[in-house]
């Protein structure tokens, strides 16, 4: 008999677009159901995200985005996407999502693709980096404050005419992300 499947940590690859896609549009949806205007989730088209994520894939430019996934099986469960910080505010890199399916939450899964990115902005040589959560998000904004971050500010977020409140989490040294 064959061992149940373990949950594996990898490298997202193109292959993984069309998961990938579902992921974070079904988390959207249930996230800010009532938060984000609901035109704008309803607008969600699945081939417009697997377009997205088969170009943020693209073996051209690692050097620049990174994304993860956690899989169960051939599964995607869950990813984490991050890369590189053009904006000139001292911080290396801007984590730009940890989405995870919601059966799985409480597992260890989001901690297991976070700690992957931390150590992925190590060995990239990014001493820090930031995010952005909607402020209304408290379940992310519960995870993210477990890894007590430096910054923690309001910003506007503007998404199709309509201004929201995000919160900017902000770590001056990845090392002090990794500690819970």
């Amino acid at each position: 008999m064959d061992p149940a499947p373990t949950i594996q940590i990898r490298p997202a690859s193109t292959l993984d677009a069309e998961q990938i896609a579902r992921i974070n549009i079904d988390v959207w949806r249930s996230t800010y159901e009532g938060i984000i205007d609901r035109a704008v989730l309803d607008t969600m088209a699945l081939g417009d995200y697997i377009a997205k994520w088969q170009r943020i894939l693209t073996p051209e430019i690692p050097e620049r985005r990174w994304c993860f996934v956690a899989t169960l099986g051939t599964d995607v469960i869950g990813y984490v996407s991050a890369g590189t910080n053009d904006d000139n505010d001292g911080y290396g890199a801007v984590l730009y999502a940890l989405y995870l399916r919601p059966e799985y939450h409480g597992l260890g899964v989001g901690k297991l693709l976070w700690q992957t990115m931390m150590h992925a902005f190590e060995e990239r040589g990014v001493s820090s980096f930031k995010l952005y959560v909607l402020t209304a998000n408290k379940l992310g904004r519960r995870f993210y404050d477990r890894y007590r971050p430096d910054v923690c500010q309001e910003a506007d977020f503007h998404l199709d005419g309509a201004v929201y409140c995000d919160m900017l989490y902000g770590w001056n040294d990845v090392s002090h992300a990794l500690a819970e």
